[in-house]
């Protein structure tokens, strides 16, 4: 396998990995309201987990 190919594989195999490293989601019944909107309004976006199954 030329190094090429190789590179773009670890590339992708590294970003993968890190993807899976992310955050975990925050759960909601834990927060106020004003923590919850806090971090909307700092990271623009939010996941909020809202139960122990979901």
């Amino acid at each position: 396998m030329s190094a090429r190919p190789l590179t773009v594989l670890m590339t992708v195999g590294t970003v993968l990995a890190a993807t899976g490293l992310a955050d975990a989601r925050p759960d909601s019944r834990a927060m106020g309201c004003a923590e919850i909107h806090a971090m909307i309004q700092g990271r623009r976006a939010v996941v909020l987990t809202t139960g122990p199954n979901l």
